[in-house]
């Protein structure tokens, strides 16, 4: 039961939910099948595909409804725990924290109270993949070792178990600690490959690509990344394919490759829109644009692949990507010479800007401002942001061209 996160660079997974292929039933069929049931497997199955589009959580929370109902008639606990965990999903992906956190603190509460281990294997889970995703990275850990112990002793939690070991290693990635997330991911691969499962190991695999691309060694970065890519092409699984190719890409301009990154990353498009996800196709041209970009030559062709994932990201209200999109235009359009219309892109970025919830989404913003600010010669505006990114590398932040940043704030000085 493994879900798929897409941020670039990096990787969460969620433990509810499966990857739905191409033959899986659609929701109208769903749906027609939960009318017929009205049973647990019915509504479950619809709240299933519908956590999976992320597209509807409206929808999502009337059938945690029936659950909830459906719970309330039969007083079985494990179907309380159900309605708690599917309604805590829905509001996750409204972007209620808030209610998110206390719904699935009431499913690890209840689970706990019924002895429903697998239950709490589960939930503490999610909740960990959450905390990481809030950069509430001690709580995230905290959930995990919570979930892993509750697990441990039982066979149909291991693809859980396995889940929660990744996410775990994660939450150091995130945080910066480069060094305990190799430590960690490595001792998530070997379990992968102990038990046989190629999906995690795969993941395993492309975490371990995103640790080296972060300690800036380009050959362990590429040569993890190419396995993962062989594996998973191999299962037809578009959705990581697609992820895969635009990490690679991302490596490659680290190392201001970003020629040879376009490739892969227009692979990552090609697949994005195999796999029909809204969310993953706008992610996937924002990330190709942001590349298009940093070439003088097809700049303008990066702007307008920039503008064509907007529209796609407003209609799935996925604010975070939107302030990606955002933040490449400014510098786009900065380096472009369009001073004004980069202006325009910023003040949208600011908007939004309480929307970032990880270091990487900050730092990308902050060089994004300060490069603007300077370029309009407002030089101690910018000192202010160039400082924050300082800041962040000095606390552990690693970002391949961080002497660039020095030399901007030196130049700000002078």
């Amino acid at each position: 039961m493994k879900r798929y996160r897409w941020l670039l660079g990096c990787c969460l997974f969620l433990s509810i939910g499966m990857l739905w292929a191409a033959d899986e039933p659609d929701l109208r069929m769903l749906q027609q099948k939960a009318a017929q049931s009205r049973d647990m497997e019915g509504y479950v199955g619809v709240c299933k595909y519908l956590y999976q589009t992320e597209e509807n959580p409206e929808l999502l929370l009337l059938y945690a409804d029936s659950i909830h109902q459906l719970a309330t008639k039969s007083k079985k606990p494990e179907q309380l725990v159900e309605y708690y965990i599917w309604a805590s999903e829905g509001n996750f992906i409204k972007g209620d924290f808030q209610q998110g956190y206390a719904l699935k603190r009431k499913a690890i509460a209840l689970a706990e109270k019924a002895g429903l281990k697998f239950a709490i294997s589960q939930s503490c889970c999610d909740m960990g993949y959450y905390c990481n995703v809030d950069a509430r990275y001690d709580s995230a850990r905290y959930y995990f070792r919570k979930g892993l112990e509750a697990g441990e002793d039982l066979s149909e939690a291991g693809e859980a178990c396995r889940t929660m070991l990744t996410n775990y290693a994660s939450s150091f990635l995130f945080e910066g600690k480069t060094d305990s997330a190799l430590v960690y991911t490595i001792r998530a691969s070997e379990r992968s490959a102990a038990d046989k499962d190629t999906a995690m190991l795969i993941e395993n695999l492309n975490q371990l690509g995103t640790i080296y691309r972060r300690k800036k060694d380009l050959e362990n970065c590429i040569t993890n990344f190419e396995q993962a890519l062989h594996l998973c092409e191999l299962r037809g699984n578009h959705n990581a394919v697609a992820f895969i190719y635009g990490n690679i890409a991302t490596a490659y301009c680290d190392w201001n490759r970003p020629g040879d990154a376009i490739p892969f990353s227009e692979k990552a498009v090609e697949y994005a829109l195999k796999t029909g996800n809204k969310r993953r196709i706008g992610t996937c041209y924002v990330n190709l644009g942001a590349i298009q970009t940093r070439l003088v030559q097809m700049r303008a062709e990066g702007i307008a692949t920039l503008l064509k994932a907007i529209p796609i990201l407003e209609e799935v209200n996925d604010r975070r990507l939107l302030c990606d999109a955002y933040n490449y235009l400014v510098n786009a359009y900065r380096m472009d010479g369009n001073l004004n219309q980069a202006m325009y892109y910023l003040q949208k970025l600011d908007k939004l800007a309480h929307e970032m919830q990880t270091d990487a989404e900050r730092f990308r913003y902050y060089q994004a401002k300060a490069g603007l600010l300077q370029e309009s010669k407002k030089y101690t505006e910018a000192i202010i942001y160039y400082r924050r990114i300082i800041d962040m590398l000095r606390s552990g932040y690693k970002d391949a061209r961080d002497y660039e940043h020095y030399k901007r704030l030196a130049d700000c000085y002078l």
